[in-house]
């Protein structure tokens, strides 16, 4: 029945090649055994548990679980058997309780047939979100799945700059996940807006900063409409980040921006009184030495 045929699809795609996908077919009892009993036949016999899930659709969604946890345990994902055929999916944005879509399953588990697979289908919906928020993009960024970021951003209806929940865009995951590779194919993109913050006011160049990755701040400044002053919520600028932090690498980067500011932070304190590091006062004084003249700098410390 085509209802039990799509969810099945749904369960085995993270486990299946698209040749496996669309040629096997195994069919489904009505019960579904106890949780410790499955995830102990796959991991010490190495069984074939595609035929333990049951033939209904509320069963199986409960299933969905068990049958990961098992899979992952084993360490052998060709484990499971496969009851379905997309190409016989009356739905091919279906999705589960977590409302992750089939593609969304697909790119979190790296698997590149199913993803192509999925993007081929006309019906596809690419920028389908799941109950955080979050697209097959998103997961991409967040995985560092290069490749299928590639294939995702070559769809003609992908959307860079969707916003999850949480405020995070692609490029804010990216950047706030130190995927430096990632970041630089979305920067690629003509579309995307590289000064997004998240709920917590956080920037993709803040992220960067707070993982002290050099070439991904780099990155990030090379952009012209890079906005360096922004402020987290609680007041803080990458300059301020990094010099609490005691990144010197990062903190001379930025301070080499000409649009540069020396703010302070909610708590009324500058980069300078936070540094870290004797090095990076100095940085930071000589930036200010260029920029307002010794005379400054005393009325600067005194202020």
């Amino acid at each position: 029945m085509i209802q039990s045929r799509q969810y099945s699809v749904f369960l085995y795609l993270h486990y299946m090649s698209a040749e496996q996908l669309l040629s096997t077919s195994t069919k489904l009892p009505s019960k579904i055994p106890n949780r410790k009993k499955i995830i102990k036949t796959v991991t010490e016999t190495q069984e074939n548990v595609g035929d333990i899930l049951a033939n209904t659709r509320e069963e199986i969604e409960k299933g969905v679980e068990i049958i990961v946890q098992a899979c992952r345990k084993s360490g052998n994902p060709n484990i499971i058997g496969f009851g379905g055929d997309i190409e016989e999916s009356q739905d091919i944005n279906m999705k589960n309780k977590y409302g992750q879509t089939l593609l969304i399953l697909a790119v979190w588990n790296n698997n590149i047939e199913i993803v192509q697979l999925l993007l081929s289908h006309p019906e596809i919906l690419v920028n389908e979100k799941d109950k955080h928020g979050q697209t097959a993009l998103m997961w991409a960024a967040k995985y560092e799945n290069t490749s299928i970021m590639k294939l995702l951003l070559a769809h003609n209806n992908i959307l860079v700059n969707e916003k999850d929940k949480y405020g995070q865009t692609a490029l804010i995951l990216a950047a706030g996940h130190n995927h430096t590779e990632i970041t630089q194919i979305l920067l690629n993109r003509p579309e995307i807006l590289v000064n997004e913050t998240d709920n917590k006011n956080n920037t993709a160049l803040i992220w960067a900063t707070s993982k002290n990755n050099f070439q991904l701040v780099q990155l990030l400044l090379n952009r012209p409409e890079i906005l360096v002053n922004e402020t987290d919520r609680n007041g803080f600028t990458a300059l301020i980040w990094a010099s609490e932090k005691g990144y010197s690498e990062i903190t001379q980067l930025l301070l080499l921006n000409p649009c540069l500011e020396l703010s302070v932070n909610n708590q009324g304190k500058k980069a300078l009184e936070l540094a870290k590091t004797p090095e990076i006062k100095k940085l930071i004084l000589k930036k200010i030495q260029e920029n307002q003249g010794s005379f400054s700098i005393f009325r600067f410390l005194a202020s």
